[in-house]
């Protein structure tokens, strides 16, 4: 795992993530995922060795989400969160950085929820309303990100 000092006695992480989008009919999806904590989110984890932000949000979609094609389209941006860890180093205070990747998967994909990392649904829902059923306020605006790259590319016809 990559960046896990600590500092201030608090742990220091980089994680990457994807927001998954498919296209099915004339309809456009995006797949969130129900976390540890039962809340609709995205898939994300930490960057193993040598591996760029784009690399492991590829990777750990795939993991989460069990997606088996996964086309890479736009960085989305970051997000920070601070929480205490209920898993590794229990009650540790942990600072993470996320960066998210929007991702095309082929219509016929649905996913499979990893059970060994916690996750226990997908679900898929028009573009557009994912901002509303997103848990976590602050991933609100990658998911706006996502709409608008989406949008964009409906007006000139590239989806």
């Amino acid at each position: 795992m990559q960046q896990r000092q600590l500092k201030n006695n608090v742990r220091v992480e980089h994680s990457a993530g994807g927001v998954v989008f498919r296209r099915l009919d004339r309809r456009i999806l995006i797949g969130l995922i129900k976390d540890s904590y039962h809340k609709w989110t995205f898939p994300k984890g930490h960057l193993e060795k040598g591996e760029t932000p784009a690399q492991a949000a590829l990777r750990e979609t795939h993991e989460e989400m069990g997606l088996k094609r996964l086309r890479l389209v736009a960085p989305l941006g970051d997000v920070s969160i601070k929480f205490k860890d209920r898993f590794v180093h229990v009650g540790q205070t942990v600072q993470k950085r996320i960066d998210f990747f929007l991702m095309e998967t082929p219509s016929h994909e649905q996913g499979k929820p990893e059970r060994g990392e916690r996750i226990s649904d997908i679900r898929w829902v028009p573009y557009r309303q994912a901002v509303k059923i997103v848990s976590y306020k602050n991933v609100q605006p990658i998911v706006a990100r996502a709409v608008a790259h989406l949008d964009q590319a409906i007006k000139n016809k590239k989806v």
